[in-house]
């Protein structure tokens, strides 16, 4: 433990590491990959110290808001300069599960999805944003979502060498099982 007086107080870098400031470093190094690696949750999650002034548990939040917007960015970033389309998916996953509500994750990954050839798991994922935003907020998703998902369900199959490309089977205990 390092201080300076009786106002501030810290801990030596040589000997301990922390992976919210690796994570820091690494983004400052543009290093996203790395730094995305790094990430493994919101800042101090669970974490409380009973008595402790209010200006601790503000800068906490304050801390692990800027974090997580920080992550978020950075899985953007990754996806929009993605050197193909199964990264530019992956990353855009990645950015929709940290933020299942945020309309411009799911909007990226419905494209990245169609971009794919994936347009049925794109629009599960446009369902399954509504049904997240109706049961958690009581809101209907933004007009851009539910735009893009009808285009999405009107629009031609993708043709790969003359055929109609399958649709992705559905995954769960009821996969592959067909209504008798």
């Amino acid at each position: 433990i390092l201080s300076r007086g009786s106002a501030e107080i810290g801990v030596n870098r040589d000997i301990v590491w922390c992976d919210a400031i690796a994570f820091e470093q690494r983004l400052e190094e543009d290093e996203l990959e790395s730094a995305v690696e790094l990430y493994r949750g919101p800042f101090l999650e669970g974490f409380h110290v009973s008595g402790a002034a209010p200006e601790f548990d503000d800068w906490v939040e304050r801390d692990r808001q800027r974090l997580a917007t920080r992550y978020a960015e950075a899985l953007e970033s990754l996806a929009t300069t993605a050197p193909d389309a199964e990264s530019e998916v992956r990353w855009w996953r990645r950015r929709y599960e940290h933020d299942p509500l945020n309309t411009g994750a799911v909007i990226g990954l419905m494209h990245a999805l169609e971009r794919s050839g994936e347009r049925a798991a794109a629009l599960q994922y446009a369902d399954q944003h509504a049904q997240r935003l109706r049961m958690e907020l009581d809101a209907e998703p933004e007009p851009e979502v539910l735009e893009f998902a009808s285009r999405l369900r009107v629009a031609q199959p993708a043709r790969l060498d003359g055929k109609a490309k399958a649709a992705p089977e559905p995954a769960g205990p009821d996969a592959g099982r067909k209504e008798q």
